[in-house]
């Protein structure tokens, strides 16, 4: 009897264990996000991006962030000191004499899908502060275009253009001038570049 009334006393337990569970008022009720704030498994690999492309790196992290004008981006840079100088005008009868130097450089990227293009320039300002008197500027701008075509062939263009005064010292002489004349150059180049493997072949 006494087994008997244990296995009753069991089955009564059990059944009750089974009501509760198929009480909907005393079953835990589960949160829409639930599922989003389970434990995350820390040795589980990490899941790419959607895209499958990896960020690229960027050439220089630290660089300025630039002035976006149109499709490129600006990068200028100003530059402000004092030079001192026993022969101001590099001229065989030059003084001492004390100039404040400015220079301005800036640097343009395109910000194009396809190609390339840049664009560097400076230019240089010199001011007698104290001793002989000497004013002069001058500056450079090049620029440069990258071309991409089929089968790892590429076209690369060059342009420059300097403006700066003609040297004290050159055997050139102007008779009549009254300022210091100024030398202007002009240069570019054209290339074409291959690339086989690890080689690569250029014709300039």
């Amino acid at each position: 009897q006494t087994q008997a009334a244990a296995a009753t006393t069991a089955t009564t337990d059990d059944e009750d264990t089974a009501e509760t569970d198929q009480d909907p008022i005393n079953s835990r009720a589960v949160t829409i996000d639930s599922a989003d704030r389970q434990q995350l498994d820390p040795g589980a690999e990490r899941v790419e991006a959607i895209e499958g492309r990896d960020r690229r790196a960027e050439d220089d992290p630290f660089a300025a962030t630039g002035i976006k004008l149109g499709s490129f981006v600006i990068r200028p840079t100003l530059e402000q000191g004092l030079r001192a100088s026993s022969n101001a005008d590099s001229s065989s009868e030059g003084k001492p004499a004390l100039l404040s130097e400015t220079t301005l450089r800036f640097n343009a990227i395109s910000d194009w899908r396809e190609n390339s293009a840049t664009v560097d320039g400076y230019g240089t300002f010199l001011k007698t502060i104290s001793g002989d008197e000497v004013e002069e500027a001058r500056g450079r701008v090049e620029g440069t275009l990258n071309v991409d075509f089929d089968n790892d062939l590429r076209a690369i263009a060059r342009l420059g253009y300097e403006a700066a005064p003609e040297s004290a010292s050159s055997p050139v002489v102007i008779e009549g001038t009254v300022e210091q004349p100024v030398r202007q150059t002009i240069d570019g180049s054209l290339a074409v570049e291959k690339d086989a493997g690890k080689m690569r072949f250029a014709l300039t």
